[in-house]
């Protein structure tokens, strides 16, 4: 009892070649490579730099639905784009001065996507450039997260000639190639809820194998009074060192606040929850758990 869908896709871009080499960057870089980029008008985000473009994208995609619940058991999809004319890089400017505008740009990309069990997803893609040659990225994600509000995820990746995290780009400087590396990274991330769920665990790390040292490290613990909520974050990860930028420092920084419910909040550092969101896939604050 399942449908499966088959859904082509087919997009042809074209946008006048115009020399943007003079003007500044200032928030712009390479947009995140994915099958929904190559659908994309411009590469970049950010509105410092328009793309030139003279390419044809086409792409296919598939989901297999349980006639019976709804729910999406798999999701896959391939998407390639065909360059018509060679890539005027340069038009962006210089390639020492803007590197993040230059970073690998797969034009071959394959994502998919399973929901095994109830509690069960995975997850992985594989990205690669026809016209180099090369292996960009590639990734494979596991998480279990129930109705309890108990999560953990796991998620080996790989990236080509990834700027390293703790290099700090100021426009118009000069990006080596001894602050790029080819990353291996794993991370691993949850929250576990505990005593009747009013308290929550949290805990992620980010480990390089590349640099052979952890990017990140986070623990954290909720408390869920009833009226009232106390949440405490502590993250350590890598620094920058604005003296010797090519040499990593660890930072830190530490979060604790306490909610009134329908009244307010007060704390230091911060409302937590942005950096948990984005550190814990799945992750449920203390005061939505029943």
């Amino acid at each position: 009892s399942y449908v499966q869908t088959l859904e082509p896709r087919l997009y042809y871009l074209y946008i006048p070649t115009v020399n943007q080499g003079n003007i500044p960057t200032f928030d712009t870089a390479q947009s995140s490579p994915n099958i929904n980029e190559l659908f994309s008008e411009n590469r970049f985000s950010g509105y410092d730099r328009i793309n030139a473009a003279n390419d044809i994208t086409v792409g296919l995609n598939s989901k297999l639905i349980n006639d019976n619940t709804g729910n999406e058991s798999m999701n896959w999809g391939i998407g390639y784009r065909y360059y018509f004319n060679n890539q005027t890089d340069l038009i962006y400017g210089s390639y020492s001065k803007f590197l993040q505008l230059y970073q690998p740009q797969p034009n071959l990309i394959a994502e998919l996507s399973n929901k095994w069990f109830e509690n069960i997803t995975t997850g992985a893609n594989f990205q690669y450039s026809t016209v180099y040659q090369t292996i960009d990225g590639y990734m494979a994600q596991l998480q279990y997260k129930d109705e309890n509000a108990r999560v953990l995820n796991a998620r080996f990746s790989y990236q080509y000639r990834m700027p390293l995290i703790y290099y700090t780009y100021v426009p118009g400087q000069a990006l080596q190639e001894s602050n790029l590396e080819d990353q291996y990274a794993l991370n691993v991330s949850g929250q576990l809820p505990i005593f009747s769920n009013r308290w929550l665990l949290e805990a992620g790390a980010t480990y390089d194998f590349t640099q052979q040292q952890f990017l990140n490290i986070l623990g954290g613990l909720e408390y869920n009074g009833g009226c009232w909520s106390v949440q405490a974050l502590y993250q350590n990860f890598i620094g920058t060192n604005t003296s010797s930028p090519i040499s990593p420092v660890r930072d830190y920084v530490w979060f604790l606040q306490f909610t009134l419910k329908g009244l307010g909040s007060l704390g230091y550092g911060g409302d937590p929850t942005g950096n948990l969101d984005m550190n814990i896939p799945g992750y449920v604050p203390i005061t939505k758990i029943h």
